[in-house]
This record gives C-alpha cells, sequence and structure tokens, in this order.
C-alpha cells in the first residue's frame, strides 16, 4: 500500500470512528415530541417546482437519504411522505451510532414508510436498493477521499427522470474554520484521544482574540451553529477529512458525473448571495455584470459575499436542465411556502401605502417584496386555488388597463422574488396540497 492509500485508509479509518462515538448532528430522540426540523430544499413544494415542473404528486415516490447521519432528512421526508400513496424512504449512512439514532426519532414520531440500510455510499452500486426518484445527499461528499466516486454512486441509482439536493462547503465561507482546524492539527498531539482533543479545540476557542477571523465571523452571524455540542465542534475543527468547493468547482463535479445544477443554488444566507447585483449598487456595473455568464456571475458573487459555507443545490442528469415550473404556464397555481407564518394577504394593505420595494419578515430572514402597482392585487389574491391565468384575470379587474406584457412581467419579478425566499411556488391543479409545517409539527403532540 502505497503512502497517499495508507493515509486515506487511516482517514477512513477515523471518520468512522468519529460517527460512531459523535454521532452529527447531535439529536435526542425524546425531542422529538417537542421538535419538528425542516429541511428548505427536501419540502415536497420545492421539489415539485424545482425539480419537476410543479407537477409531482408524490404518489409513488422513492428518496434516497444518503449519508443520513441521525436522521434529519429521512425524518422529514418520512413525515411529509407519510400516507401519500406508495412511498417510501431509504436510509444509508456508515455509521450504526448515527442509524440508532435516527430509527429511534421515527418511532417516536410513529413512522412506518423507512428503510435502514448499515453501509457507505460508495457501495451503493452493490447494495440492490434499486433505483430512487429523489436522492438527498447533503454534507457527505465532502468528506470522502473520492468525492467524484462518491458522486458517481449516487447517479448510478438515480432513476430516469430523477433528481438530487446535494450540499458541499463553500471555500470562501469556510476561511475562518479552515485557520481553525490547522491551527488544532497544530495543538494537539496526533495519538491524542477524540475527547482531550474536543477540550484542548475549546480552551483555544476560548482564547481567541475578538480581532481573530473566527470571532468576527461569529459575531457577523456566519453559519458556527452547533459548537455548543462536542459533536458540533468535532465535525468543524477536528474533522480527518473536509474539503471545500467554489461554486465553478461545484459546476465541474456536476459535470465530471454527467450531471448539472437546475434552479438556484442557495444557503442559509438564501441564493440572493450568488447574484452579483445583491452587493453591486452602481447602475452602470450592474448592468455590465448582468451580461456575464450565468457561471461567471456566480463566481463573482461567491467572491463578494464571503460568507458562502454551503453550496446546497438540486441536480439532474446533463440535458434535463430546464424542469423548474415557470409563470408563463399559466395553468399551474401559485402556493404559498410554509416559511411564511401568515397569509400573504396580511400584508396587501401594507404594499398599498409602499412606493418602493419592501421587506416582510419569515423565520430567519427578511423578505423582499418588488413593489409595483399590482403587488397589493398580488398579495390578496394567491390563495393557492387561482391559476396564473384566473390570477392574471381577477388583478384585470380591478386594473382595467393593465396590458398583458405588463401584467406578467410584474408578476415574473414578485414571483422570482418570493420563490428565492422559498415563500411561493407552483404546482399543477391535479396535484394535492403539500402538508404544511404546522401540520407536520402537530403530529408531534399526536405520537406522545
Amino acid at each position: 500500500m502505497s503512502q497517499t492509500e495508507s493515509e486515506a485508509a487511516g482517514a477512513d479509518t477515523a471518520m468512522r470512528a468519529q460517527y460512531e462515538e459523535y454521532p452529527y448532528p447531535e439529536r435526542a430522540p425524546e425531542d422529538e415530541r417537542e421538535n419538528f426540523i425542516m429541511r428548505t430544499f427536501a419540502r415536497l413544494d420545492s421539489v415539485s417546482h424545482h425539480c419537476y415542473g410543479g407537477r409531482q404528486d408524490f404518489r409513488r415516490f422513492r428518496v434516497l437519504a444518503a449519508g443520513g447521519g441521525t436522521g434529519d432528512s429521512t425524518i422529514f421526508w418520512g413525515e411529509q411522505l407519510r400516507g401519500r400513496g406508495t412511498c417510501e424512504v431509504i436510509y444509508l449512512d456508515l455509521s450504526s451510532a448515527s442509524l440508532g439514532i435516527a430509527r429511534r426519532r421515527a418511532e417516536v414520531r410513529q413512522l412506518d414508510n423507512i428503510r435502514w440500510v448499515n453501509a457507505s455510499l460508495l457501495n451503493l452500486p452493490g447494495l440492490g436498493l434499486g433505483q430512487f426518484d429523489f436522492i438527498d445527499c447533503t454534507g457527505v461528499l465532502h468528506h470522502l477521499e473520492d468525492p467524484q466516486a462518491g458522486l458517481d454512486a449516487l447517479v448510478s441509482v438515480l432513476a430516469p427522470g430523477g433528481a438530487m439536493n446535494l450540499a458541499v462547503y463553500g471555500l470562501y465561507g469556510r476561511t475562518a474554520i479552515y485557520q481553525l482546524q490547522e491551527l488544532m492539527r497544530m495543538v494537539n498531539a496526533p495519538d491524542e484521544v477524540a475527547s482531550r482533543r474536543v477540550a484542548n479545540t475549546r480552551t483555544v476557542l476560548e482564547s481567541l482574540p475578538p480581532y481573530h477571523w473566527l470571532s468576527i465571523s461569529q459575531k457577523e452571524g456566519f453559519a458556527l451553529g452547533g459548537l455548543g455540542s462536542d459533536a458540533g465542534l468535532f465535525d468543524m475543527f477536528l474533522h480527518s477529512r473536509d474539503r471545500a468547493y467554489t461554486i465553478t468547482e461545484v459546476h465541474e463535479l456536476l459535470a465530471r458525473s454527467g450531471l448539472e445544477l437546475i434552479g438556484e443554488p442557495g444557503t442559509q444566507y438564501g441564493q440572493t448571495q450568488y447574484l452579483p447585483e445583491t452587493f453591486v449598487k452602481d447602475p452602470a456595473l450592474r448592468e455590465r455584470l448582468a451580461h456575464y455568464p450565468l457561471r461567471r456571475r456566480q463566481q463573482i458573487a461567491e467572491l463578494m459575499s464571503g460568507r458562502l459555507s454551503m453550496h446546497e443545490f438540486y441536480a439532474v442528469r446533463a440535458g434535463e436542465g430546464a424542469r423548474s415550473a415557470r409563470v408563463t404556464d399559466t395553468t399551474l397555481i401559485p402556493w404559498q411556502g410554509m416559511d411564511v407564518a401568515a397569509p400573504l394577504t396580511v400584508f396587501a394593505d401594507f404594499a398599498e401605502q409602499q412606493t418602493d420595494d419592501f421587506t416582510i419578515p419569515i423565520p430567519g430572514k427578511p423578505l423582499r417584496i418588488p413593489n409595483s402597482r399590482f403587488t397589493p392585487f398580488f398579495l390578496r389574491l394567491i390563495d393557492g386555488q387561482r391559476s396564473v391565468a384566473e390570477l392574471y384575470a381577477a388583478v384585470k379587474a380591478g386594473v382595467p388597463d393593465a396590458s398583458d406584457a405588463e401584467l406578467a412581467g410584474a408578476f415574473d419579478v414578485f414571483f422570482t422574488s418570493l420563490n428565492r425566499g422559498n415563500a411561493l411556488f407552483l404546482r399543477h391543479p391535479e396535484n394535492a396540497a403539500f402538508p404544511q409545517f404546522g401540520e407536520m409539527q402537530a403530529r408531534v403532540g399526536a405520537a406522545r
């Protein structure tokens, strides 16, 4: 065995041991009775809109949670697909400790639509699990010795017309984290036990000056959550293998496996972090950048943002990219997402008093609403029942001088902004209503 192969085997052993001792993320199964974790890119309304043109009804649907960890995505999928026809969720992870926690969480919620597999995703081609309509693999590929081999293994079990939700670390947003990782490699002895390495790391974190990059990142609200648990701290600062990607490298990674990104990538900071116009206010420069190729625009935005610590996105086989629902299909129904606690109609009166764009509150971030003379009508009339065509007809009744082009253009801008904030999607009228967050949360109480 060469030195490189020996180092890779050692890292594999260390990674497996890490997740047996510190299952990640740290979850207490009994907390499931009081708490329900939503994963935005795994939501039925979002998956249907972005990956299936708003036409997926989830009546016959198989999901693979690859590298399922302690079960966040698995539980969320299982709850959403509860009672929806012939559906199945397959959980796959190499850590038996993580599997045990995820399985107990499912038992607390009384979910019986999940199958449990204790294995590495690299073994997928030989596991005989069949093909999947959707593969959810977030936070896994960047820990593999060969991420490309891992992605190829996922592609091998992706059904024709299927889609994936993938997430890999972002390079620039993790600058402070990699600085700390290097520091802890110097502080900790190679053979030091895990608990002592964790204790040493906590001591170092408490010793950092306020001007250290990590201290500044925490003050600015960067995604450094989870440090309260030993599992979170170990995963962030002491992991045996950790690599990150620029958005350009994400496109290249996908292309080598015959995939392409669909829709717009997003993170906990939102999809607008990939748009140069989010940062550039000068009209002339904004106009110049608007004509650059998409990947170059994304790369510019990533460098300007500096805070993209995770790239999360949908991917499909190359040539299948034009799959997101469009407002030009006026038979589709605008459907309010579960992130917005109040109906959009409550903001209509406020919109009438505004002359400029404004924001409304949603959990975790404000949502920008582009204002036009039609905005109050859009907010009042979107009810989850009217199609786009019916919405246009209703707006014209209140604004008789509106031309088709003006109305369609205004709604496209309005919809795109809310869709980027996961607040508005499109669905086919024959699809049953998707479960809402409050409805799923209430099932926790029923399981008590």
